[in-house]
């Protein structure tokens, strides 16, 4: 696992929106267009660096988010969960792991 990558961006968290797109926020401004997009209510102003408010937000609205250790954790332990496809496909475009890891197979290398 590219070790940097984690640290670059340790707010960052994947948001499964309600059409199953996963999406990959890099930071909490991201997760805020993210949100704002789908059209849920968030105080701009307010929440803009409030990671924690953004996720409640998320969360009351039914969606689920991941932050990097948990999608590793999820891609390790359950590479067959639904969602593992659509993480490992977000962790592959921003190269976070070993090229040796980027298989759904065998995700625990």
């Amino acid at each position: 696992m590219n070790s940097q990558a984690l640290e670059h961006w340790p707010d960052a968290r994947f948001l499964l929106t309600p059409d199953d797109t996963v999406l990959f926020c890099c930071h909490s401004h991201a997760l805020l267009g993210a949100l704002t997009k789908l059209k849920l209510p968030v105080d701009i102003p307010n929440h803009a660096d409030d990671l924690d408010a953004l996720e409640n937000t998320a969360t009351a609205a039914g969606l689920q988010l991941w932050n990097i250790d948990e999608a590793l954790t999820l891609l390790t332990t359950t590479p067959e969960h639904p969602m593992a496809a659509r993480l490992l496909d977000q962790l592959r475009h921003f190269y976070f792991l070993e090229p040796r890891f980027i298989t759904a197979g065998d995700a625990s290398n």
